[in-house]
């Protein structure tokens, strides 16, 4: 239930900073905007963009990764791939959404597992590496025990979840994400 929660206000962080776009001003801002940030990652040796089709992303997981979960949704809303169930969490799940006829990927929220951002972020690196790979956060929100640690870029998000001192969670986000 709080991984619920604490995804949920990721998802909207998220979905806030897809409307506003990046180097939209904002008098909520902490600090100045980044410039660009590679949306590629590497999950358990493979290198992929969060940016690059879907099937692309989900095939080249899969080859790496055991799928878990696959859903489809409506048209519209698309589908969800959860991949390395961990207890209760999937390590890593790709919803998807279409965006003028194309699908897209929606949103990538990770939890675990072997995941490193284009700047060697992942599962356990410090606040300070974080800021230090990413320059201070478009905007921090702070819960009772986790603190997001949100950026914009051109196009999609991303957030950290920060609980004591270490990251818990990454969560992508495109700007055109509707679902």
């Amino acid at each position: 239930m709080r991984q619920k929660r604490i995804t949920a206000i990721m998802m909207a962080s998220a979905m806030v900073f897809a409307l506003m776009g990046c180097g939209s001003g904002s008098a909520g801002a902490i600090s100045t905007e980044i410039t660009q940030a590679d949306p590629s990652f590497e999950y358990n040796g493979k290198t992929v963009s969060f940016t690059d089709d879907p099937q692309t992303v989900v095939e080249a997981i899969k080859s790496v990764a055991e799928l878990a979960d696959e859903v489809d949704g409506t048209e519209s809303s698309g589908k969800t791939y959860d991949f390395d169930k961990n207890g209760e969490n999937y390590n890593l799940s790709i919803s998807t959404s279409a965006d003028e006829g194309n699908e897209i990927i929606g949103s990538m929220l990770v939890n675990g597992g072997e995941f490193k951002t284009s700047k060697g972020i992942g599962i356990g690196s410090k606040a300070e590496e974080v800021e230090a790979a990413y320059g201070n956060p478009n905007e921090r929100t702070k819960l009772k025990k986790e603190e997001i640690y949100a950026y914009r870029c051109d196009g999609y998000s991303f957030s950290f979840t920060i609980k004591g001192g270490q990251v818990k969670s990454i969560l992508y986000s495109n700007s055109n994400f509707h679902g």
